[in-house]
């Protein structure tokens, strides 16, 4: 008996920490913004993460950081539904953790790109920075995920259009050139929100009292 109210209590305190971090959820009021789809990586996620997780891209904040005639850099800041830890169980503890953290439980990653216009005015990725987003050779099922950071030449990256792949490998969103997870099923988002903000704009939306 003892054991099933703690089930039942569990399951209440699931289902109220859910409509209340669903009700307190700020919404995405940044301005959205048109920009050429060269400066727009493609990202490629394991598709059981969207599937099951409800852990999609949900939009791309972009941040000019530097502009010159034949060099711009921009912090891209991406904005994930969630992040699921891969344990039903110690999600739920993850994510009241997260949402009284951060007010939230949307997941934000940040990076920067230079791109550099070349002498016949086409715009290519000079370097791209992972600043403690990098995954490394990490995979999406791993359970203890460490932050690196690595700064990569545009060359080592895939073009799809013209524009560069950025591999999502970790159930935390960590990115990288390479795809760590050749296995699992792919989702790719190729068109999604963009919008004019940056890092500390994005985190603004979540806080208290905003």
């Amino acid at each position: 008996m003892k054991k099933k109210h703690t089930i039942l209590n569990l399951v209440l305190l699931f289902i109220l920490f859910f409509l209340f971090a669903g009700c307190s959820s700020s919404k995405i009021t940044l301005e959205t913004i048109n920009i050429d789809k060269v400066f727009l990586p493609v990202f490629v996620s394991p598709q059981v993460d969207i599937q099951k997780g409800g852990n999609g891209l949900t939009g791309v904040a972009l941040d000019l950081i530097q502009n010159q005639d034949n060099k711009v850099i921009y912090q891209y800041t991406c904005i994930f539904a969630d992040e699921d830890y891969p344990d039903f169980f110690l999600n739920f503890f993850y994510d009241i953790f997260r949402y009284f953290k951060y007010h939230r439980i949307m997941d934000t990653e940040s990076f920067t790109i230079s791109f550099i216009k070349t002498p016949d005015d086409i715009w290519k990725v000079e370097k791209v920075i992972f600043s403690d987003v990098f995954s490394k050779d990490q995979t999406f099922y791993k359970k203890k995920i460490v932050h690196y950071q690595e700064s990569i030449d545009g060359s080592n990256f895939i073009l799809k259009d013209s524009r560069i792949i950025i591999y999502i490998n970790t159930w935390n969103h960590l990115f990288s050139n390479t795809d760590n997870n050749p296995n699992l099923q792919k989702q790719l988002f190729e068109s999604y929100p963009v919008y004019a903000g940056s890092r500390k704009q994005v985190e603004q939306l979540f806080s208290k009292g905003k």
